[in-house]
């Protein structure tokens, strides 16, 4: 066997603490679990991170590897849900909850993960003799692969990922240090977590049962796509085709949720909104999310839904566009390409800020929850500010001046010199119906200031715009629950049916 097996203690795991400034965040556990055929390694990774609101989150992964360290298959389990990669000749075949799809290996030779210092430890023992040498490394978490250099000093290797590796004089690693980051992880002589050996924890998923006091109907939406599922909501009662209605149609943001805004056991609240809405007298059409964080993709998405919406025979046409979160732009969207078709739009929680502006809130507001020292994030603000760069220049991340480690963020790309390109345009730019902008103060991921710039571009626009703000309910118009709260549902239902109101 190579120096990777060699890493392992033979009574324990590989053990690293990490810490993030003076904060311990997390363990991390890699085990030598059998030696296989063909030299090669099967491997354990037990990750426990310390939530700053909340109970450890655990992350369970299983690893084989070739006697090297080049990686095979990883299977990972964290909140219930299974991704598995497969590294098969020139790619690595990822299947999980969102799909199956193929990433280009591009010479990847090791594996990493987020806080898994013992994958760089394995790297270290294979390639700590061969130093300087020239690799790659595929990211699990991010689905990407970036290019790294290894370069050793005495006792220590460095990587063109801003780690410090120090090695003791066996040559086994003892600390993995990310100065950019703030993060140190330690070797420490812990033995296997107890949780280890439980079945892992699978949260009961939520499933959508329709209220006694509404109707609803599956359809399928023809899209660009592909064919989509939908429901209709509507009040019961008459049926008939003379019954028709004002529509509505709700598009969520981003994420994997179903068409009613369930995921896992969470609930964004989408089917409430939706069914309140049907119990007011409005037929309400919400669909399944397709797997794509393309801007344009996502509006001919919405543009196949209205239609459906507008010819089903519960709808008048008169119809209300709802957006949440990044939802939103593609309703403004939406609502500037049919002027005479989309007769009002609801903004819950959207961006009205360049997208960078919205981008940097949200890691000061992350890094202040969690206990950041100002080096981490003013390394990550200046890498956040380059992918923006790069993204308004059309730049691509494996371009002159891209460091290495950023590489790993190209799949996220395309998805932010979308928002990069729209986020720069007027909002409000051929929008002629009147919009209600919605906004929750405890929301950590859009602030006032979005909501407050959206009603201000309206106004400059000419458009009728009010704006509800709404007292300690977050990005899901939730209070720490995941009940969306009754004046949410009712200040929306009521100015919806206002606008609506039928004036012939």
């Amino acid at each position: 066997m190579s120096a990777v097996a060699d890493v392992f203690p033979a009574d324990g795991p590989l053990a690293f603490r990490i810490r993030l400034g003076a904060r311990w965040v997390a363990t991390h556990w890699l085990s030598l679990v059998g030696k296989l055929p063909n030299q090669r390694l099967a491997l354990e990774s037990l990750v426990e991170v310390r939530a700053h609101d909340g109970p450890p989150v655990q992350r369970r992964a299983a690893l084989v590897c070739e006697g090297s360290g080049r990686p095979l298959v990883y299977r990972t389990i964290e909140d219930g849900e299974a991704r598995s990669h497969a590294f098969a000749g020139e790619h690595v075949e990822v299947a999980g909850p969102d799909g199956a799809f193929a990433i280009a290996r591009d010479g990847a030779e090791f594996l990493a993960d987020t806080y898994a210092p013992g994958l760089v430890a394995v790297m270290a023992a294979a390639l700590r003799d061969r130093a300087p040498v020239r690799t790659a490394r595929y990211h699990a978490s991010f689905l990407a692969v970036a290019p790294c250099s290894v370069a050793r000093e005495g006792a220590r290797l460095t990587t063109s990922h801003a780690e410090v590796v120090t090695l003791d004089a066996a040559g086994d690693v003892v600390a993995i240090d990310q100065p950019r980051d703030g993060l140190v992880a330690e070797r420490v002589a812990e033995p296997r977590p107890g949780w280890a050996a439980e079945e892992p924890r699978r949260p009961t998923p939520r499933r959508y049962a329709p209220p006694g006091d509404i109707t609803v109907e599956d359809l399928t939406v023809a899209t660009p796509l592909g064919p989509i599922g939908g429901t209709l909501s509507a009040p019961r009662g008459d049926d008939r085709v003379a019954d028709r209605l004002p529509g509505a149609l709700f598009l969520p943001g981003t994420g994997r949720p179903d068409r009613h805004g369930l995921v896992g056991p969470r609930d964004a609240g989408t089917h409430q909104i939706m069914d309140h809405l049907a119990r007011r007298g409005v037929a309400g059409l919400r669909c399944d999310v397709v797997a794509t964080d393309r801007l344009a993709d996502r509006i001919a998405l919405a543009h196949a839904q209205l239609a459906v919406l507008r010819a089903h025979p519960r709808c008048d046409g008169r119809i209300a566009v709802i957006g949440h979160s990044q939802g939103g732009g593609v309703a403004l969207a939406l609502a500037a390409a049919h002027p005479g078709e989309v007769a009002a739009v609801v903004l819950l929680a959207a961006p009205g800020r360049p997208v960078e502006d919205v981008l940097v809130d949200q890691l000061h507001r992350m890094a202040e929850a969690q206990g950041w020292p100002p080096s981490a994030v003013a390394a990550e603000l200046e890498e956040l500010h380059l992918r923006c760069a790069c993204a308004r220049d059309d730049r691509p991340l494996d371009g002159d001046g891209v460091p290495d480690r950023l590489r790993w963020r190209a799949r996220a790309q395309p998805w932010l010199a979308d928002q990069v390109r729209a986020s720069a345009r007027d909002p409000m730019l051929g929008v002629a119906c009147p919009v209600l902008i919605c906004q929750g103060t405890a929301d950590a991921l859009i602030s006032l200031a979005d909501a407050r710039a959206l009603h201000a571009a309206a106004r400059r626009a000419g458009v009728r715009a009010d704006l509800a703000l709404f007292d300690g309910l977050d990005h899901c118009f939730q209070r720490g629950g995941d009940a969306v709260d009754p004046s949410v549902l009712d200040h929306l239902s009521g100015w919806i049916l206002a606008m609506l109101e039928r004036k012939d």
